[in-house]
């Protein structure tokens, strides 16, 4: 088994189990941060996200 198979039956694993907090944010070298979000999301059974809560923060700048 490759580790790609390792990380895909771990993934299966996880959205059977857990649910998942995550945050996201999008960014560039020039600017820094332009967008941060977080919110509550479990692994559907094709592999998408479904998300329960989002919501965006406030980047803030040094």
């Amino acid at each position: 088994m490759d580790e790609y198979d390792m990380l895909h039956e771990a993934f299966e694993e996880l959205g059977r189990t857990t649910k998942l907090v995550s945050v996201f944010f999008t960014s560039s070298r020039e600017d820094g941060i332009h967008a941060i979000h977080w919110g509550d999301a479990h692994l559907d059974a094709d592999r998408t996200f479904t998300w329960s809560h989002e919501e965006r923060l406030l980047p803030v700048r040094a």
